[in-house]
């Protein structure tokens, strides 16, 4: 069986915020509710490779050197996931939005953790460390 590969980003501001992504309200999957930005690792790249290309994606900002933070995986409706979180510093520049997200604002990471409603990115948070 094929696992499906996933890889998030927290990305802080120099605040020690973190970024939250609203997804729209057409997606398929888990319509409105806030999440990280990041996604699918396609076949042939790294996890690290993957959450580069998501971050530009879905933000349209470009990080490099993201730090692993996490690697899990799991069994979930019959399919096997893994998941592989990251953390970054945000340059500054410019957010521009993919039509997948409506909005996004900047939290500390405890308000963050409690908007989050997919259960790996709440688990996700508690590898931090919050100040």
């Amino acid at each position: 069986m094929l696992t499906k590969r996933y890889a998030f980003c927290f990305v802080f501001n120099k605040d020690g915020k973190v970024l939250v992504l609203k997804r729209a309200d057409f997606m398929r999957k888990r319509p409105s509710e806030w999440d990280l930005p990041g996604g699918t690792v396609e076949p042939g790249e790294s996890e690290a490779e993957g959450v580069v290309r998501e971050v530009s994606e879905e933000a349209g900002i470009r990080i490099s050197n993201p730090e692993m933070i996490l690697s899990k995986g799991g069994h979930w409706k019959g399919e096997d996931h893994h998941f592989t979180y990251f953390r970054t510093d945000f340059d500054g520049s410019e957010i521009r939005l993919s039509e997948e997200h409506t909005d996004f604002e900047w939290h500390h990471p405890l308000v963050a953790a409690a908007m989050v409603a997919f259960t790996p990115h709440r688990l996700a948070f508690g590898s931090l460390p919050i100040k």
